[in-house]
C-alpha cells in the first residue's frame, strides 16, 4: 500500500483547566507511535501543551490517519479537531481515517465511535501495526491485556514527538494494574486488579535510553541550559508495590550513578520498610507523590485506603528524614466529608511539613463504579467532560453543597499556596543556605519549595480567573447549592 502519513494527538483540556499547561506526555500514545514506526511507518506525535497550538488546516489535511488517545478532560476539544480533520479532508478530495483508544474511548465505548472509523478498547499495543495496515471491518475492537509487558510494550521513543526537547520531565511507567479497586479511579477497569511488570532489566534499558537523550540535549547548544532540568518521573500508581523489584532499580540507578533527579508515586505504607526510603534517597528521588486522600478516618475507610491518619503522619516524617520532599494528594467530597475537612487538612499538612499538596475534588471518571453510583443515583449535575479533572465540582456531594465543595478546595489551595508561604519558605532557604551549603541544596532543596510555593500561589489565582463562569453557574444553580439526599 502507498505509504500513508499517521499522526498521534494528544489534545489539551480547556484554559479553565491550568494544570493542562503542563508538558509531561502521556505515554500511550508514544508506545503505539514506537510500534507503527518500528513496522516502518510515517509515524509522529503532536501533544498540543508541548508545542504551544493546535493542528492547523494545512497540517490536517496532510494527514493520512488521525489517531486520538483520550483522557475524558480532552476529549471535547480532540472531537472538535476530528470534525474539523474529516471536513478539510473530505473538501480536498481525501480519504480520511480517524482511530481513537485510550481510557475514555474504553470506557464510553458507544458514545465516541460515532465520530471515528476505529476505536481500540484497553490496551492496544500488539494490535496496532496491524490496524494500521489493514484497515479493519469491525468498528470496535478490544485489545487483551498483555501478560508480559517487556513484550508488547516498546521502550518509547520520544523523539516521535514534535518539539520533544522542550519535554521538562520524562515519564517512565513500569507496571500496570491495581488491586486496590478504588471506586473513583478507572485505572482497574483499563488495567485489571493484577499487578503485571516489566522486568527490572527493561526499565533500567529505558533509564538508560533517556539517560543518552538527556546527553543529546546538553549536545545541542540551543538546549543545553536544560540538561540540568530534565526530571525523570516513576508515574506508576505504585512504583514500590513489590519491594524486591523497587529495590533492584534502584540499586541499578546508584551502580549507573546518573545523577539525575526523580520523583515517584508511591503509597504511606512504602515507609514500613526503611531500607527501601534510603536507597530511593540514594537513587535521586527528591519527591514522591503520594496519595493520602484523607485525614478524615471515616472517609479513609469509605475509600478502602487500609491506613490511617497515623500511618499518613509517620510516613511524612520517615521521607522527610531521608531528604524526600512530599507531595500530599488529597481528595474532598467523599460522602464521609464534611466543610470542616477543609480546615483539619489544611492544619495537617502544616503540622506535619507537607512540602506541597494538590487537592482534587472527587471526580465520577466514565466508566468507574463510583460514576455509576452517582449517575443512578442522579447526584450528577452535568457530563460536560471539559469540567471532569478533579477541579471543578460536578455531582451533588452528600454533606456540602457542590458550590461548598468547590470554593472549599479552592480556598484550600490559597490557604497553603500565598504570599506568606513563600517568604516562610525564602526565609527557611537563606537560613539553611547560611548554616550549610551542603544542606541548601540537599535531595529536596529548599529553593524548590520557593518554587513550588511560587507556581501553586500562580495557579490558584490563574484558577480563579478563569473559572469565574463555573463559579457563577454554581451559584445559580439549584442543584449544586443543594446536598445530596
Amino acid at each position: 500500500m502507498p505509504e500513508q502519513k499517521t499522526v498521534f494527538l494528544e489534545s489539551r483540556g480547556v484554559k479553565s483547566n491550568v494544570f493542562s499547561k503542563f508538558t509531561m506526555p502521556r505515554t500511550g500514545p508514544i508506545y503505539l507511535a514506537t510500534k507503527a514506526a518500528e513496522a516502518g511507518h510515517d509515524v509522529s506525535v503532536f501533544k498540543e501543551d508541548l508545542v504551544g497550538r493546535e493542528l492547523n488546516d494545512e497540517e490536517l489535511a496532510e494527514i493520512d490517519v488521525l489517531c486520538i488517545s483520550d483522557i475524558t478532560p480532552t476529549y471535547n476539544n480532540s472531537l472538535k479537531t476530528v470534525k474539523r480533520y474529516k471536513k478539510i479532508r473530505q473538501e480536498a478530495g481525501l480519504e480520511s481515517r480517524a482511530i481513537t483508544g485510550g481510557i475514555h474511548a474504553s470506557m464510553m465505548p458507544q458514545e465516541t465511535a460515532e465520530y471515528f472509523d476505529t476505536l481500540v478498547i484497553g490496551e492496544a499495543e500488539s494490535l496496532f501495526p496491524d490496524i494500521l495496515e489493514k484497515k479493519p471491518r469491525q468498528k470496535i475492537i478490544k485489545g487483551k491485556r498483555h501478560r508480559n509487558l517487556d513484550e508488547a510494550v516498546p521502550i518509547p521513543n520520544f523523539k516521535l514527538l514534535k518539539d520533544w526537547q522542550k519535554i521538562r520531565i520524562f515519564p517512565v511507567i513500569t507496571s500496570r494494574g491495581c488491586p486496590h479497586d478504588c471506586s473513583f479511579c478507572s485505572v482497574t477497569e483499563m488495567f485489571g486488579r493484577q499487578y503485571r511488570f516489566h522486568s527490572p532489566e527493561r526499565v533500567l534499558r529505558e533509564l538508560d535510553n533517556l539517560e543518552a537523550i538527556f546527553q543529546e540535549i546538553s549536545r545541542n547548544s540551543l538546549w543545553r541550559r536544560r540538561i540540568s532540568k530534565n526530571r525523570i518521573f516513576f508515574a506508576d500508581d505504585n512504583f514500590a508495590v513489590s519491594s524486591q523489584r523497587a529495590e533492584q532499580i534502584l540499586d541499578g540507578i546508584i551502580q549507573r550513578g546518573y545523577g539525575r533527579q526523580i520523583s515517584c508515586q508511591v503509597r504511606a505504607d512504602v515507609t514500613e520498610s526503611p531500607r527501601i526510603v534510603e536507597k530511593m534517597a540514594r537513587a535521586g528521588i527528591d519527591t514522591v507523590y503520594v496519595g493520602f486522600e484523607s485525614v478524615n478516618p471515616k472517609t479513609l475507610k469509605e475509600m478502602n485506603k487500609k491506613q490511617t491518619v497515623e500511618d499518613i503522619a509517620h510516613s511524612i516524617s520517615v521521607f522527610h528524614n531521608n531528604g524526600i520532599g512530599v507531595l500530599g494528594m488529597f481528595i474532598f467530597g467523599a460522602d464521609s466529608d464534611t466543610k470542616d475537612d477543609f480546615n483539619i487538612t489544611k492544619d495537617f499538612c502544616h503540622e506535619h511539613g507537607v512540602d506541597y499538596v494538590q487537592y482534587s475534588i472527587l471526580t465520577p471518571l466514565p466508566g468507574t463504579p463510583f460514576y455509576r453510583d452517582i449517575e443512578s443515583q442522579g447526584r450528577l449535575l452535568h457530563k460536560n467532560w471539559d469540567m471532569y479533572d478533579a477541579m471543578h465540582a460536578v455531582f451533588q456531594p452528600k454533606n456540602m453543597t457542590a458550590l461548598e465543595l468547590q470554593e472549599g478546595t479552592i480556598q484550600s489551595y490559597q490557604d497553603f499556596y500565598n504570599y506568606s508561604a513563600i517568604a516562610r519558605e525564602t526565609g527557611k532557604f537563606a537560613l539553611r543556605a547560611l548554616h550549610s551549603l551542603a544542606t541548601a541544596f540537599s535531595k529536596f532543596p529548599p529553593h524548590r519549595a520557593v518554587k513550588y510555593q511560587i507556581a501553586g500561589t500562580y495557579i490558584a489565582k490563574k484558577w480563579l480567573q478563569l473559572n469565574q463562569g463555573y463559579l457563577n453557574y454554581l451559584r445559580k444553580s439549584p442543584r449544586a447549592n443543594k446536598k445530596a439526599g
